[in-house]
């Protein structure tokens, strides 16, 4: 596993459709990629919207948990990640090119050589 994108959700019912279509048009082969939702204490729908999410290029992973703090979300997402390297992307942001995990990976992996 090359990357792991872990994403803190709490109550983004609202809020997580442009990542998730970012997501959905990121073009990384050869690359692998996995993203660990940690969904801390969702009282709304968010589960349901990530559950319902399709994307075929990635694993997915959601895990639930109360820990009421973004911080400690994120050590959790680290707990369960397999990548080399990490990226931690809040639920309300998105990623505007559909080649940045792309980018990012082969820069790392010249800086790695």
């Amino acid at each position: 596993m090359d990357l792991s994108i872990i994403i803190p959700c709490h109550n983004l019912e609202n809020f997580i459709d442009p990542l998730l279509s970012s997501l959905k048009q990121q073009e990384f082969t050869p690359f692998e990629v996995e993203l660990i939702f940690v969904l801390d204490d969702c009282t709304d729908n968010t589960a349901k919207k990530l559950m319902q999410f399709q994307a075929d290029q990635y694993r997915i992973h959601l895990i639930n948990t109360i820990v009421h703090s973004c911080g400690l979300a994120r050590n959790i997402g680290l707990e369960h990640s397999h990548g080399k390297y990490i990226w931690f992307v809040d639920g309300d942001d998105w990623i505007l090119s559909s080649t940045a995990i792309k980018q990012i990976l082969t820069i790392m992996k010249v800086q790695d050589e």
